[in-house]
């Protein structure tokens, strides 16, 4: 009896179903896996090395995810095509334009994974690509010396956000050799983005703060043996706060004829680093606007744009600026001054302070902390007035009124009608100096390891104006906290 046979339709559609069958089975089914939970078992993880080793894209990369939290020894021998198939998922992804953008959460597993391995990662981590290579060789601190070379090459990258992050893991890896800094002293002179310059700016600072120290350490560990020492952090202390912000400025140099205002960018540039490293705040929270970036539409745009659109309920928001202040002659209000204000027109073109407190307040967040080191008097130090004018009524004392649940507090540089100063060398400006002390620990008085906002304000009460009357002048720092309790927030906890 003749068997009937299946028609070419019939036998392709029998084909496509058995394909799509195959292609809904999980991909561990392929490999004799019936569950999930057997992927995290110890006796699975040989075959999942056999599976990575056969090829870092599919299913060799699914594997990899579940090794990269696997135990070095069981990982030490896959470590080239392991590294290689985590890459593939650690990428840069802008948000508006070219200049902001956030890291993907695939980057994660690759930086566990060579953690794991310590410096014996370094020469395989080297060979990735070159955002993957400088991700993860920052990651790994010290023990990313060896690939050091290939950070250096990257600051040289077409690409701004690469360039970026080869200056912040520089800084990360300690290692303050020739020819790194010479590639940040180039980076800090030619780089056209002012966060690149900023990152650069704050390596170099760091790195050569390393130096100083004593001998610069010119080894490199031994690839083949994973390091014990812990990474160097630049100096960092407080605990990792990763939704709190800061938006930090710095105007130094204005636009036009008005005079310069001293200082203001070591400033802001120190407090960014002091932001990081005893606040907790990730460096990619921190806005760091300086000179002709702080503009009037600059400041408006991240105030009422940016902010609302990145913090979290949780957050804590910092405002810290250095740079000149200017009194409204009619109304003795206080402004400052972005860098192309002209204090002629100071009610259109400055920012006055308790409307930013208001605004910051409204963001709905649990915290606001306002530092402003500029003075409203109008009588000179970081203060400017239109010439020939002075207030027609007196200059009003800052008192940002709190304007709902959130905690806020506003530490002020001096008095309405005192002048600030900087200190003896000239390199900050008191009020500022004094502050980075107190958030380096000098200000806790109870030696409980926080300082509190209390701590601080009473630090700053008892130095600055101590320092000022030397300079036979007058500068008292105002603060104001929405409740008695805020005093007591903790602003650095180790």
């Amino acid at each position: 009896m003749k068997r009937p046979s299946l028609s070419h339709a019939a036998l392709w559609s029998m084909i496509a179903v058995g394909l799509f069958l195959t292609a809904c089975q999980p991909w561990y089914t392929r490999h004799g896996f019936d569950n999930e939970a057997q992927l995290r078992e110890p006796q699975s993880q040989a075959k999942l090395v056999e599976i990575v080793r056969a090829g870092p894209t599919g299913d060799g990369y699914q594997a990899a995810l579940i090794l990269a939290s696997a135990d070095a020894s069981v990982t030490a021998p896959i470590m080239a095509p392991l590294f290689e198939a985590l890459a593939q998922e650690c990428q840069y992804v802008y948000h508006d334009d070219e200049h902001q953008g956030a890291m993907t959460a695939g980057c994660l597993p690759l930086f566990q994974a060579a953690k794991r391995h310590g410096a014996s990662a370094a020469p395989e981590v080297a060979k990735l690509n070159s955002l993957a290579a400088v991700l993860t060789l920052g990651e790994l601190g010290r023990d990313g010396r060896v690939g050091v070379h290939v950070v250096v090459a990257a600051l040289g990258s077409p690409h701004v956000m690469i360039r970026g992050e080869a200056a912040d893991a520089l800084r990360k890896i300690g290692y303050p050799g020739p020819d790194v800094m010479k590639g940040l002293d180039s980076l800090t002179q030619v780089e056209p983005d002012p966060r690149v310059r900023e990152a650069a700016g704050r390596s170099h600072r760091t790195l050569l703060a390393i130096a100083e120290t004593g001998p610069v350490d010119t080894t490199m560990p031994n690839p083949n043996k994973t390091a014990t020492a812990q990474p160097y952090t630049g100096g960092t202390s407080g605990q990792a706060r990763p939704d709190d912000i800061a938006l930090v400025i710095g105007i130094e140099k204005y636009r036009g004829t008005l005079p310069p205002s001293s200082a203001a960018l070591s400033d802001a540039r120190f407090f960014a680093d002091v932001a990081e490293n005893m606040l907790g705040v990730a460096r990619r929270n921190i806005i760091l606007l300086t000179d002709d970036g702080a503009t009037k539409s600059s400041l408006d745009a991240y105030l009422s744009d940016w902010l609302p659109k990145n913090v979290k309920p949780g957050s804590r928001v910092y405002f810290f600026f250095a740079g000149h202040g200017a009194p409204d002659p009619e109304t003795g209000k206080g402004y400052l001054v972005p860098w192309d204000a002209d204090p002629r027109f100071i009610a259109r073109q400055g920012i006055e302070v308790d409307a930013v407190a208001a605004q910051l307040q409204q963001l709905g967040v649990a915290q606001v902390i306002m530092m402003v080191d500029a003075c409203f008097s109008g009588s000179g130090g970081r203060s400017v007035l239109a010439p020939g004018t002075r207030p027609l009524v007196p200059v009003k004392e800052l008192k940002a009124i709190a304007t709902g649940p959130t905690k806020f507090a506003l530490l002020a540089a001096a008095g309405a009608n005192e002048v600030t100063g900087t200190t003896a060398d000239g390199k900050h400006g008191l009020f500022s100096y004094f502050l980075f002390e107190a958030l380096q620990g000098k200000a806790d008085l109870n030696q409980d390891g926080d300082v509190t906002l209390s701590e601080i304000a009473n630090y700053l009460g008892r130095h600055v104006p101590d320092e000022a009357r030397r300079d036979n002048r007058e500068q008292t720092p105002r603060y104001q906290f929405s409740s008695d309790a805020v005093g007591d927030l903790a602003v650095v906890t180790p």
